[in-house]
């Protein structure tokens, strides 16, 4: 994180000139967002709970970060993160969709117990030499 946000600020310094408000306002953006998901990563650490969403968010946002300073136009690169959304809520909404749209038949159980005892297999032990 700290290596990312380094390269950010030395690359934007050696790549323009100045830095206007702007530059700034988006520089600091993107290192609080860092760091807010660097610390709610931590958190899910301590608790033990999954944390791969706030890991996806933490590469994209570290990869804008590193790639803005080819470009000004790379923060585009935030516009998959509601595609990753759409995505998903799509997956959850076709998967309850697939799931109801075809109930599957009850199976029968047998309650003789005579039956139940002809379908064991019996064992067979072999002593060994």
């Amino acid at each position: 994180m700290v290596i990312c946000t380094t390269l950010g600020l030395l690359g934007r310094t050696f790549r323009y000139d100045i830095f206007d408000k702007w530059e700034i306002g988006e520089f600091l953006l993107l290192a609080g967002v860092n760091y807010f998901l660097y610390n709610g990563i931590n958190y899910s650490l301590e608790l033990g709970v999954p944390f791969e969403s706030k890991m996806d968010l933490l590469i994209i946002n570290n990869a804008v970060l590193v790639l803005s300073i080819i470009s000004k136009w790379l923060w585009v690169l935030y516009l998959s993160v509601p595609l990753y959304l759409l995505f998903k809520l799509l997956k959850l909404v076709w998967g309850g969709l697939s799931s109801t749209a075809a109930p599957e038949a009850p199976v029968e159980e047998e309650t003789d117990p005579k039956k139940k005892k002809e379908k064991k297999e019996k064992v067979k032990y072999i002593k060994a030499r």
